[in-house]
């Protein structure tokens, strides 16, 4: 089931390692893809924009998310 969710700027959507059974559609704005958030080896892996989608590997694998 398809749910509309609006996030302020800065906003943290999940955590890496949280169990979840969700993804994302972009539909305006971007997101940030990190490892190791807020930590001192935190890495961006990636920033997405509208029309992009993530979070589809936890619904996939039912596996903790991944970052």
């Amino acid at each position: 089931m398809a749910e509309k969710k609006f996030f302020e700027k800065g906003s943290v959507i999940f955590r890496e390692g949280a169990l979840e059974l969700s993804m994302y559609d972009i539909v305006s704005g971007k997101v940030g893809i990190y490892v190791n958030y807020g930590q001192e080896d935190e890495a961006l892996l990636t920033e997405l924009s509208a029309g992009r989608y993530f979070g589809e590997m936890a619904v996939v694998d039912a596996m903790p998310r991944s970052a």
